[in-house]
């Protein structure tokens, strides 16, 4: 918690964790855009409210899906927000280890997190977070 309350006390702004490429694939997390772009079928209003490509300052948006551990309250809080990193650490750290495929993975991350929640998650692409 402490730490979290540094770096929001001094950084100020929306709180993002990066995720490597392989832990986005370990969950098969979606891209903000693909996400958006698939849902805009059955909302329309999403179609016009999506950035164009050529808008984006890297072409590509590598925001992915916010969290929250299910075992928190609001999940807004420092403790909570550190809470919510360390559990999806261990989650990934747990999927490897058990040498888990997608679908039972995505399983346990639906048991232990919710979206949307206060933890933003950050997809590095093949060429990193640049």
């Amino acid at each position: 918690g402490e730490g979290i309350r540094f770096i929001r006390r001094e950084g100020r702004g929306e709180l993002y964790i990066s995720l490597g490429s392989e832990v986005a694939a370990q969950f098969a997390l979606p891209y903000m855009t693909q996400a958006l772009r698939a849902a805009s079928e059955e909302f329309p209003a999403l179609r016009g409210l999506m950035k164009a490509e050529a808008e984006m300052c890297q072409g590509t948006c590598s925001v992915s899906l916010s969290f929250d551990h299910r075992s928190t309250h609001t999940g807004a809080s420092d403790e909570e927000i550190a809470v919510t990193c360390s559990k999806l650490a261990a989650l990934y750290e747990r999927c490897r280890a058990e040498g888990l495929g997608e679908e039972e993975s995505i399983e346990l991350l639906g048991a232990e997190f919710h979206t949307p929640g206060h933890i933003f998650t950050c997809v590095e692409r093949r060429a990193g977070l640049a």
